[in-house]
């Protein structure tokens, strides 16, 4: 019988999801027919280990104004097994935050977090929540307050009906409505529309946008496009309204209807065209 000496040994086996442990006693001598002992561990006797988990990690308000409150949200769970409870903390009067704490054995609990800037200075601020549960962490918010107030005339432009063939320009003026300097940025998501000039800085007074509208690549139908407003007074948009449509008879009609003043009804004349006939020396002439 072949006989085999060794050191302590400890062998893990994984065979149908079950851990085997496999224990080889020290220097004594072993043949291959000794009784070898082992032991089964079901996955079930494993700890149970929460984790948290938040999701976004921050948010930027951007720049904001003051005596106003603003709103954002973030979510909880337990990315973990078990159940965690979780708590938040707040340093700062002017951040609130709501539910204050909670449980969560996997599904995701909603944070609604405001800032409320009354009576704050200008200047660069973060309200931060403290969260604590299986370590502790930080949800960063931030947020600018700045003196400057973003204003536009008008707020939308109903141009009507325009021929596919026809570009159209159109205007509105975008100034500071509270102190110091208002830097301002105009996007629009749509090809068709070209926005001049695209961004500025403005004071009290008032500078104008030309928007031109090139429809001869885009289908005949109702359209309505936001010009977004981005700004450190504030954001906002601008709404078009218009009706892209082929040129002809009815159309110009339509057109001509559209430019009258508004509520004005339109009742187009249609004049029939002469008949006329073929005389017996082969020279037309008018009925009579």
């Amino acid at each position: 019988m072949k006989k085999f000496y060794s050191k302590n040994k400890l062998l893990i086996f994984l065979i149908n999801s079950a851990i085997i442990l496999l224990i080889i006693s020290n220097t004594s001598a072993i043949n291959q027919n000794t009784n070898i002992h082992s032991v089964n561990i079901s996955k079930n006797n494993v700890t149970n280990i929460p984790k948290l988990a938040w999701y976004p990690k921050s948010h930027d308000f951007g720049f904001v104004q003051e005596g106003n409150i603003y709103k954002t949200v973030f979510e909880i769970w337990n990315n973990g097994t078990d159940i965690m409870e979780w708590s938040l903390q707040i340093r700062d009067n002017w951040v609130k935050v709501n539910p204050y704490s909670g449980i969560s054995s996997g599904e995701h609990d909603i944070i609604n977090v405001s800032i409320d800037t009354t009576e704050l200075n200008s200047g660069e601020y973060e309200g931060n929540v403290y969260i604590h549960s299986e370590g502790d962490y930080i949800y960063y918010t931030y947020f600018s307050i700045t003196e400057a107030k973003l204003a536009f005339y008008p707020k939308y432009h109903d141009v009507g009906y325009i021929p596919k063939d026809e570009n159209h320009t159109i205007n509105f003026e975008i100034w500071n409505e509270g102190e110091g300097d208002l830097n301002w940025i105009l996007h629009s998501n749509s090809d068709f529309i070209s926005i001049i000039p695209s961004n500025g800085t403005s004071n009290n007074e008032h500078d104008i946008v030309n928007i031109a509208l090139d429809p001869k690549n885009i289908l005949s139908g109702k359209y309505n496009e936001k010009i977004n407003i981005t700004s450190d007074g504030g954001n906002d948009y601008l709404m078009i309204n218009f009706t892209i449509i082929k040129r002809g008879k009815r159309i110009a009609i339509a057109i001509i209807c559209s430019r009258i003043i508004e509520k004005s009804i339109c009742m187009p004349t249609v004049t029939k065209k002469t008949p006329k006939r073929r005389s017996r020396n082969g020279i037309r002439s008018a009925s009579t």
